[in-house]
């Protein structure tokens, strides 16, 4: 399609009108074949619109065509986990309380000790009979122990999987699916369908666990993490594709911790962790990033800028990780009317910046 600037067409014609009338001719031609332009591209637009469009066969069908539209795709697929996604920011929260929970129980696990004396994990579980399911979230980083186990960057291969998983994670959630299989095995081996749960450390470990009982015959209906580190690497990440489809990673534009383990810097290597699962990555309200089984990349050195201004301004660090913060935002863009977008490393400096949860900066879509 043809476009033309009114700035130069003025200046284009002060510079015609000096000309002999053979010139003012040719200005006539070219306004006669950008007319013609605009006219031809007009009706191609208007034959490729008539077109029916078709859905892929190995898309859902309920998806309507959407992904011929890439923002009604990422749009559709944020509704579709909008419960889910309420339900595990509230779980993941939950999970850090002492108090008593209305319909959970709490489960504390005693285990070896890295670095400190505070040695446990805790993860709380909820059956819904009438539905068949088990709802399951585990307790982020808690303590100084969590805290050791976060900074490793070590992994092993897992003889259950025959994967590569962190060392701290794994340990942590070998031990949880332990106990979940001793608390709830009759019912998973019954068919009750388990949803999984966390924020950073537990989220890692929610997904790990999944792992493991998706391996023994359970089935698993959704992981939501939030702010989850790096677990594995590309063939963890690539192995269990059905759980990729049921697993979603929300993730704050200013979070620094779902680099971690971080990419080589000052030599510390990630030893080549990847993500897994889908992720949606917030911005600031209404603006959002979807992905379907592949990471967003993102600038390391700018969420940790980003960090550092906010604990600088907020005088609490680590602002864009903490699952309250998360809470917050997940709930105003659900309540806002969404707008999609392609994140780029450009968008940095408009859409992830300073305070996500004030008031939103327009932006040209």
């Amino acid at each position: 399609m043809l476009f033309i600037n009114d700035s130069r067409i003025f200046s284009y014609d002060a510079y015609m009108s000096s000309l002999s009338k053979g010139g003012q001719r040719m200005r006539t031609l070219l306004y006669l074949a950008a007319a013609l332009a605009l006219l031809i591209s007009f009706s191609s637009c208007k034959s490729i619109d008539s077109v029916p469009k078709r859905t892929p066969k190995l898309l859902d069908p309920g998806y309507s065509g959407l992904p011929n539209h890439q923002q009604q795709f990422r749009s559709a697929q944020l509704a579709r986990v909008n419960d889910y996604l309420l339900t595990a920011m509230r779980a993941s929260d939950f999970a850090y309380s002492d108090g008593e929970l209305e319909g959970w129980s709490r489960t504390t696990l005693s285990r070896p000790s890295i670095g400190s004396k505070e040695t446990s994990t805790v993860y709380i579980s909820k059956v819904d009979e009438k539905n068949k399911t088990i709802d399951i979230a585990v307790r982020g980083t808690a303590n100084l122990d969590d805290a050791y186990i976060d900074i490793q960057t070590s992994k092993q291969l897992d003889k259950d999987t025959g994967t590569s998983f962190h060392r701290g994670f794994q340990m942590i959630a070998k031990i949880v699916y332990a106990s979940i299989r001793e608390k709830y095995g009759k019912k998973i081996d019954q068919g009750y369908m388990i949803r999984l749960y966390g924020h950073s450390l537990g989220g890692a470990v929610a997904s790990i666990v999944s792992m493991y009982l998706h391996e023994s015959g359970a089935t698993i209906e959704f992981v939501g993490t939030f702010g989850a580190p790096r677990f594995t690497n590309n063939e963890g990440a690539r192995k269990y594709q059905i759980l990729n489809i049921v697993t979603y990673r929300v993730v704050r534009c200013d979070d620094a911790i779902p680099f971690m383990p971080p990419p080589n810097i000052i030599g510390w290597s990630n030893n080549n962790y990847e993500a897994n699962g889908n992720v949606i990555l917030l911005m600031r309200t209404p603006y959002f990033d979807y992905s379907e089984r592949m990471d967003i990349e993102r600038d390391f050195s700018h969420q940790l800028r980003l960090e550092l201004s906010n604990a600088v301004s907020s005088k609490e660090i680590i602002q864009g990780h903490r699952m309250k913060n998360y809470g917050r935002l997940l709930i105003k863009l659900l309540a806002s009317e969404q707008r999609p977008v392609f994140y780029t490393l450009a968008m940095q400096s408009t859409l992830c910046s300073g305070d996500l949860e004030s008031r939103p900066t327009p932006m040209s879509m």
